[in-house]
């Protein structure tokens, strides 16, 4: 009988020796299986605030783009206002230098004027005594043709007529010419092989030339003589420069042989 009793109560701590291990794996079993969606729940979450996160990057750089439209837009707009205005500028003072061209010219021809009532004034009597006309001495220069009653753009003409007719009877005129307003002028620009053609003289001055003489002088003192009888020279500027000596023999020759078909 206690060998019975004995067998049932080792049985018995078998038994609760064997269900004891399988209770702990089956709670650790539990405790993993808690741990484990823990981890999809935070991974879950995880997953939420990137895509709320992807989404607000979205709108920002949506909001960045739109903004760097707008910001370009209004630059261009600027730029063309800013262009429109620069040409504006240009073409007032292009108008400026004109109005002082024509200043300049009817300040010279007023000048001219002025010169030709002096000399009308100081010349004398037309009459001599005896009523008889009196006329110019032979071999003196012809009388101008600015008298009372004409233009100022007649008289001006006829002055420069008169300084011309002078240099060529002197033997000292080479060429000349006249060039006209500043207005008709156009510039040429080459870039990139292209031609680009602008309206209006390079540089914005408030003096241009109005023309050329090329004369044969000894020296600066004639050549500065010579400009100082110019119409223009009271209140007017002349640049005096001599002629380039060419070191290259063909280039000597060829202005040479042109100077001589001019001539």
């Amino acid at each position: 009988m206690r060998q019975r009793l004995s067998i049932g109560i080792l049985v018995l701590a078998l038994a609760a020796c064997a269900a004891s291990p399988a209770a702990a794996a089956n709670k650790e079993h539990q405790q993993l299986m808690a741990d484990l969606r823990m981890l999809q729940e935070q991974s879950q979450l995880l997953q939420t605030l990137l895509g709320t996160l992807t989404e607000a990057l979205k709108a920002v750089n949506t909001r960045l783009d739109q903004q760097t439209e707008v910001n370009r837009k209004a630059f261009a707009d600027s730029k063309l206002v800013i262009d429109n205005l620069t040409n504006d500028v240009r073409i007032i003072r292009e108008k400026i230098d004109d109005n002082n061209v024509r200043v300049g010219s009817l300040t010279q021809e007023v000048n001219s004027l002025r010169q030709s009532m002096q000399q009308l004034v100081a010349r004398p009597s037309s009459t001599e005594p005896d009523g008889a006309a009196a006329t110019p001495a032979a071999g003196g220069p012809p009388p101008s043709a600015g008298v009372i009653g004409d233009s100022p753009e007649k008289t001006w003409n006829a002055a420069w007529a008169d300084y011309t007719q002078t240099l060529v009877d002197s033997g000292k005129f080479v060429s000349g010419e006249g060039l006209q307003s500043v207005t008709t002028a156009t510039t040429l620009h080459i870039e990139n092989g292209e031609r680009v053609l602008t309206d209006g003289p390079f540089a914005e001055t408030k003096e241009q030339i109005g023309g050329f003489y090329v004369i044969d002088c000894k020296d600066l003192d004639e050549a500065l003589d010579l400009a100082a009888k110019m119409p223009h020279a009271e209140g007017g500027t002349t640049e005096i420069r001599p002629v380039m000596e060419y070191a290259d023999p063909r280039l000597a020759e060829l202005h040479g042989q042109a100077q001589g078909a001019a001539s």
